[in-house]
């Protein structure tokens, strides 16, 4: 978990350093502040529902009634992220529809401005968010622990390069999250489809054993 932390903070010190650096002046950095603050609030909701996963999932895999075991704990893991998606669809939109309350957050007309896209970019981001915290979450919940940390280790080298690449710009940093959650989703899916304990492939063969005894 802490490793995980580490990596979070040094993505996070990457771009405050490359916003800084754009913009002697600080408009960018404080447009990022405000596009940072929208985004931070529907994330908040997004982390709720990856803590529930965290809880529920190892909960129903270990439950004894008929509602537990693998089967019902993936069937359970499933839905959350269908809401994952959801709730991030829902959350985006309306991100996108709240610019005009930037001139509430800003009386700066130069920083509105400046945050627009940004907002907009992290509206169309929010859905990715809520599929890549709700799998992170059921990876907490298997106690998942190493592969976080290496996807999150993985996730900030990419994000790194793709800061070199288009971090030139506000713009350009935040399209760089894409970069950083997209690597995060990827081993998320791999874990949830592939190599871990609710894998299609894994719960096939305990169907045929089962069946077989």
């Amino acid at each position: 978990v802490q490793l995980r932390s580490i990596a979070q903070n040094i993505t996070f010190i990457a771009v405050m350093r490359s916003i800084l650096t754009m913009d002697p002046t600080g408009t960018a950095a404080a447009a990022h502040t405000v596009s940072a603050q929208m985004f931070q609030l529907g994330v908040i909701a997004i982390l709720a529902l990856s803590t529930l996963a965290a809880i529920l999932i190892p909960q129903r895999m270990n439950a004894v009634t008929s509602e537990g075991g693998l089967f019902e704990a993936k069937k359970l893991a499933d839905r959350l992220i269908v809401w994952g998606l959801l709730l991030g669809v829902t959350l985006g939109s309306l991100q996108a529809c709240s610019l005009p309350v930037l001139k509430f957050i800003t009386p700066l007309e130069g920083v509105q401005e400046m945050a627009r896209l940004p907002v907009l970019i992290g509206a169309v981001q929010m859905p990715l968010n809520g599929l890549v915290y709700i799998l992170e979450g059921i990876m907490q919940g298997h106690q998942a622990f190493p592969r976080l940390a290496g996807g999150m280790f993985v996730s900030t080298g990419l994000m790194l390069c793709a800061l070199k690449v288009w971090g030139h710009s506000l713009e350009g940093v935040w399209f760089c999250f894409f970069v950083f959650n997209i690597s995060r989703l990827a081993f998320g899916l791999r874990h949830h489809l592939v190599d871990g304990p609710l894998a299609p492939g894994k719960l096939r063969k305990l169907a045929a054993a089962e069946a077989a005894a």
